[in-house]
This record gives structure tokens, C-alpha cells and sequence, in this order.
């Protein structure tokens, strides 16, 4: 393709042509940086989209991330004190493992443990750490994460996932309520 140019920049140090691009994706940034660099980003999606541009920014999402923040809370507890990153990861999965399988029959909470260990196991180490065991985490609502960018004139247009707005996934009792 000879009209794609692909950056990668510092948030802070950004700026472009006003107006001037396309496309903009910020994926595993918005969750995982504080308030003023996620406003920053919103700032520089309306500045420098052109008028049908789309950004896609990702972020960790509530209600479903509750379940995740539970084990990331025990996982970045057990970890203080740990010298370096590679220890905390080998330590936030052992402790994950010793959860999973510390409940003698199963319940819905070590279901999840049990999720949450093999999530952690499949990812590479610099995508658990940077997920998992960061110090900066700030999952958001839909509704928030919509407000903040009206904000700055911008609008939602879909979710990431296509399947998930598709109407044949739900009832019609939901259909129709939605």
C-alpha cells in the first residue's frame, strides 16, 4: 500500500497535520496510562482525525474487568516485593496456580481463577506483565469511556468485536428491549 505510514510516537510529544489523518489506533494504552495521557489521547484523536476518521482505542472494560482487577489485586499484592519484573511474573502465576487449585470442589470462584491462570499462561510474559501486574490500571464503563470522548467531539460508531453487535447472539426478549 503506498498510503499507509505507520508511527508509533510518544502521546505527549505528538502532533501531526491538523485534520489529517485517517486512522488512529491506540490499543493498550487507554487503560493502562494516568488520567492526563488518557485525555491527552482523546484530544489528539479529535485534532488530527479527518472528518470521517475513526480511532480505535481499547481499554479494559467493566463490568466483566471486576473479575479480573479481584485477581490482579491479589496477584500485584503478592508481588510487592519482588526485586524485578521477571520475578513477578513467575510469582503472579504461581499464586494464580496455588488459587485455581486450592478449593476442593468447584464454584464459580475458582472457575474463574482457573480462567484467569490459563489467560495467564498463554500470554507471553511482556503481554501478562504489562496487563496483569502493571501498577497503572484503570478499567472504565462503557458510558464513561463515551463520556470522556464527547468531550473532546468525539463519537462512538461500534465495538471492536463485530460479532459481539450482532442481533442473531441474543434473544428477542433482549432485542427488543435494547
Amino acid at each position: 500500500l503506498q498510503n499507509v505510514q505507520l508511527q508509533q510516537r510518544d502521546i505527549t510529544d505528538f502532533s501531526a497535520d491538523p485534520r489529517s489523518l485517517d486512522y488512529i489506533i491506540a490499543h493498550g494504552v487507554y487503560s493502562w496510562v494516568p488520567a492526563a495521557a488518557r485525555d491527552r489521547l482523546l484530544a489528539i484523536c479529535h485534532e488530527n482525525l479527518a472528518a470521517n476518521g475513526v480511532a480505535y482505542v481499547s481499554y479494559n472494560a467493566y463490568p466483566g474487568c471486576h473479575l479480573r482487577d479481584m485477581a490482579r489485586e491479589m496477584m500485584l499484592f503478592h508481588v510487592r516485593g519482588c526485586p524485578n519484573a521477571e520475578e513477578k511474573i513467575t510469582q503472579g502465576r504461581a499464586l494464580l496456580k496455588f488459587l485455581a487449585g486450592s478449593k476442593k470442589e468447584p464454584d464459580l470462584y475458582r472457575m474463574m481463577l482457573e480462567k484467569e491462570l490459563e489467560q495467564a499462561l498463554e500470554r507471553i510474559d511482556a503481554a501478562f506483565y504489562h496487563d496483569d501486574l502493571s501498577p497503572v490500571a484503570h478499567p472504565v464503563y462503557l458510558h464513561q469511556f463515551l463520556a470522556h470522548a464527547a468531550q473532546h467531539g468525539l463519537q462512538f460508531l461500534g465495538d471492536a468485536m463485530f460479532n459481539e453487535m450482532q442481533p442473531e447472539d441474543y434473544t428477542p426478549d433482549v432485542l427488543a428491549a435494547l
